[in-house]
């Protein structure tokens, strides 16, 4: 009985560690991949399934004692090594799951009873198995059709508006990047989340974007001395883009609405301005000047690989501080003494010739406009550094 009661905990398990296995097939970036796994796990289930039942058709025959005939006596296997009769038996249980045939039939009225059970067992479990596997397969065969689909569209198009072979060459092998890179999931991609209450929302957006921004000495100082207002932007001034290698994300002479923060990939930045092209660094931040001027973009930048930006949208980080809260007034005040001293830095930099362009002002000079403009009103916290 302790034994019985063993085996039946290592089944159980057996089915948590199933369950974990699924719940970390989730966590996939590629759906491809997702499908293709639980294709392996389907079958790895119905092995195991397989694997005891094989078991308890061995054992019928091996420890009765009572019936002349068993199954590995009228098969000639009651001689053969432990490996070929469970091979066998496993070969056996196999084909009450699928239209096989086997060469092994029940001997007798115990053997005859189980296999109708294991007939039964298979009739109700077998088809489940079935139509899962046909609906990954499905599921593939619609995410390659899709895909191939597009493909014979833009092919079509290239011949029928007869492209010249230099841009269709462009313009092909920026659908290749674009079929095959993956960005990260963004929140507008999931439905749900834009049903999450407000609070829980802002929260979320809070924690994913925080790190994001505080790498800017004003949002630094802002995050320390007014957490309220750094959570209405997250809530209300964010959002993030993702773009493919070759795709300009915006060019000299646009309207800038927008303050770019660089998460992850590579941008190049190029300006007549400049002698030569500059990469931004992940981390870095580039046309901040439109958050405090009417400002265009003095050149252009263009990602260099799958990348993702966050932004602050100029007219919606406005409104955040037409609204209520504890230390708007404050925090205004600090934040209009950081502007003016901005625009006071580009127009210093302009009448000396220095270049003032969407990469205007380093992390030092920054700092430093920031900690002048904060340091009345937000003293920094102790066990606090300044960046």
């Amino acid at each position: 009985r302790i034994s019985r009661i063993a085996r039946m905990l290592r089944l159980l398990r057996l089915r948590k560690a199933l369950a974990a296995v699924y719940v970390g097939f989730s966590c996939l970036g590629s759906e491809y991949i997702v499908i293709v796994m639980r294709l392996l796990m389907l079958v790895l289930c119905i092995l195991i399934i397989n694997h005891y039942l094989a078991c308890g058709w061995y054992a019928l025959a091996i420890y009765n004692e009572s019936d002349p005939c068993t199954w590995l006596r009228g098969a000639a296997l009651d001689e053969d090594d432990s490996m070929h009769r469970y091979l066998s038996a496993l070969h056996w249980s196999l084909t009450q799951f699928t239209p096989a045939t086997n060469n092994i039939v029940p001997c007798n009225a115990r053997e005859r009873l189980y296999a109708l059970c294991v007939v039964l067992f298979a009739l109700i479990t077998f088809s489940t198995f079935v139509s899962s596997i046909t609906g990954a397969m499905a599921k593939l065969t619609t995410l390659n059709s899709a895909r191939q689909a597009e493909e014979k569209l833009v092919r079509e198009f290239l011949a029928a508006r007869k492209i010249s072979l230099g841009l269709g060459h462009r313009v092909w092998g920026f659908w290749k990047s674009y079929s095959v890179q993956k960005t990260r999931i963004r929140e507008e991609d999931i439905a749900f989340l834009a049903k999450l209450p407000v609070s829980i929302k802002m929260q979320l957006r809070t924690e994913v974007y925080l790190s994001s921004i505080v790498v800017h000495p004003m949002f630094w100082h802002l995050s320390e001395g007014d957490m309220g207002a750094i959570m209405a932007i997250c809530m209300f001034a964010l959002r993030e883009a993702s773009h493919l290698p070759g795709e300009d994300i915006f060019m000299g002479g646009d309207w800038a609405s927008n303050m770019y923060f660089h998460m992850s990939g590579n941008l190049s930045y190029t300006s007549r301005l400049r002698d030569s092209p500059e990469d931004l660094a992940q981390g870095e931040w580039i046309c901040e000047a439109a958050v405090w001027i009417d400002w265009s973009h003095r050149g252009r930048l263009v990602a260099q690989s799958a990348s993702d930006l966050l932004l602050l949208m100029v007219s919606k980080f406005e409104r955040v501080f037409v609204s209520e809260h504890s230390e708007i007034v404050a925090t205004c005040e600090c934040i209009m003494k950081y502007a003016i001293a901005f625009v006071k830095e580009a127009n210093e930099m302009d009448k000396i010739g220095e270049v003032v362009d969407d990469l205007f002002a380093g992390p030092d000079i920054l700092t430093d406009l920031a900690q002048d403009a904060f340091q009345d009103v937000y003293a920094p916290k102790k066990g606090h550094h300044n960046l």
